[in-house]
């Protein structure tokens, strides 16, 4: 879902909602209480480096990771201590369909510089096996995250805007 909210078909962005938010926590809430059981195991949540910032044209698809990243990070203290851990990963551009499939190829952040997907699974499996608490990968995906740290709110949402519109050429 690419493009302005107010003129998106609502039911295209329910589907975002149920595949990105409903369908995690489902799937959280099957599989963590045996991990649990068990008293070890490793939980990866895929979030988005999207989640860092508002994405004005973007606003479900970040709602919803920003969304992932609250929920993993409230599971990871849940579970602390219990030999379960919980990871986030905020993958930036990643050389996949999403920017063909979302119509983004033309934006600024869909002619910038991608991660390939095995690259991004190899950091997601190994910050995975040591438990830790967050991955981001690529270049643009930490330059974001330095951003959303030290940006005002309304600036963010100014840049992410930027970066989620059609650049020239």
């Amino acid at each position: 879902m690419h493009g302005p909210f107010a003129r998106s078909p609502l039911a295209d962005e329910l589907r975002l909602v149920d595949l990105n938010v409903r369908s995690v926590v489902h799937l959280a809430h099957l599989v963590l209480p045996d991990l649990l059981a068990r008293g070890r195991g490793r939980l990866l949540v895929t979030s988005s480096v999207a989640a860092a910032m508002p994405a004005p044209l973007l606003g479900t698809y970040a709602a919803s990771k920003a969304f992932l990243r609250s929920f993993a990070w409230s599971l990871r203290g849940e579970v602390a201590g219990s030999g379960v851990t919980v990871t986030t990963l905020l993958p930036g551009p990643t050389s996949t369909d999403f920017f063909r499939e979302a119509e983004m190829r033309r934006t600024h952040i869909g002619r910038s510089p991608k991660s390939r997907p095995a690259h991004v699974a190899h950091l997601a499996v190994d910050a995975l096996e040591r438990g830790q608490a967050e991955v981001a990968t690529g270049v643009v995906a930490k330059t974001m995250l330095v951003l959303a740290r030290v940006l005002p709110q309304p600036a963010r949402a100014a840049f992410h805007g930027w970066f989620y519109a059609p650049g020239k050429g």
